[in-house]
């Protein structure tokens, strides 16, 4: 796909030897933590998750030190998707999904 013609940024590649990154930045209202980490980390690529929950899991406590950091990040993973619904992702190809109910 060319991002540039479906009108999304151009992504970084592997062949230009770029970091693969997301960026954290906390919001200052507590009440928009857990939205912004759900968004923040079902917007990311899996290769980045990791790293996503070890900076949240150290920057919360300095931003928000009387935040139970573990349980804000179980909320922010438990919540639905902002529109209501939790996509649904499938590893399977869609000839393996013909009448399975999918």
């Amino acid at each position: 796909m060319h991002p540039d013609k479906v009108g999304l940024p151009v992504g970084r590649y592997k062949s230009d030897n770029a970091p693969v990154t997301a960026d954290l930045v906390l919001p200052s209202d507590e009440a928009e933590l857990v939205p912004y980490l759900r968004d923040v980390l079902y917007g990311a690529a899996p290769v980045l998750l990791e790293g996503l929950i070890e900076r949240a899991t150290a920057e919360i406590p300095r931003a928000f030190p009387g935040v139970d950091v573990l349980a804000t990040l179980r909320r922010a993973l438990s919540q639905p998707l902002r529109g209501g619904k939790v996509e649904r992702v499938s590893l399977a190809g869609p000839q393996e999904l013909v009448g399975k109910g999918a």
